[in-house]
């Protein structure tokens, strides 16, 4: 699928396949009593352009074996002792095929990229199983990826911020450039003083509460 064809008709594909994931995880949570949000999309077009210019991709004719993000779903819990509770629970391996080569686990340490700032959270890479597959309703969805992110409230509230603010403004250069660097690094300065210790407070509290 080339970037036409996503526009004509891949993109409502991967909407619907988004909708059908976040359809199973919803029914499945809810049965472990989380408290817990969730959000879908299939990429929006535009910003499909940009990633393809800014990773050299572009022209392309499989999208499909470059970008694995094309559907995707977020699922926003309120404790970290919820998130440690679905990644247990078993569901996403009954349902999902895991591509563990991609799946990333951002925890910044001395060592991490520059780029990937202060954000925490959980990327999976992930195929509905075969024998889900197999079924009628889902033939369609073969060999489609959707990214499921796995993130507190409080954690996807920072990232969101600072998506906004960082990612979605035009490039600069010079001066600009440099103000927007002073900015991201301001965002992380609220990250690691003021949301991670309010994430452990809470966190706290709820154990306290049982």
């Amino acid at each position: 699928m080339n970037l036409i064809e996503y526009k004509e008709q891949g993109f409502m594909l991967y909407q619907l396949f988004s909708e059908t994931i976040k359809n199973i995880l919803m029914k499945n949570i809810n049965e472990c009593g989380i408290i817990f949000q969730i959000q879908n999309r299939a990429k929006d077009i535009k910003s499909l352009e940009n990633k393809l210019i800014d990773h050299c991709l572009e022209p392309i004719e499989n999208l499909d074996d470059k970008i694995f993000d094309l559907s995707g779903c977020r699922i926003i819990f309120y404790h970290n002792q919820d998130v440690k509770k679905f990644i247990t629970s078993g569901i996403l391996e009954e349902f999902f095929d895991i591509e563990d080569i991609r799946t990333k686990i951002f925890q910044p340490t001395k060592i991490s990229s520059p780029s990937d700032g202060e954000y925490r959270g959980i990327h999976l890479t992930v195929k509905l199983k075969q024998n889900k597959l197999n079924l009628h309703e889902y033939k369609k969805f073969s060999n489609l990826f959707c990214e499921i992110q796995i993130q507190t409230i409080l954690n996807h509230a920072w990232s969101e911020t600072e998506h906004d603010i960082i990612y979605k403004k035009t490039k600069f250069d010079g001066i600009g450039n440099r103000r927007m660097e002073e900015i991201k690094n301001r965002l992380d300065d609220v990250m690691i003083k003021h949301i991670m210790p309010a994430g452990y407070i809470v966190s706290a509290i709820e154990i306290a509460s049982f």
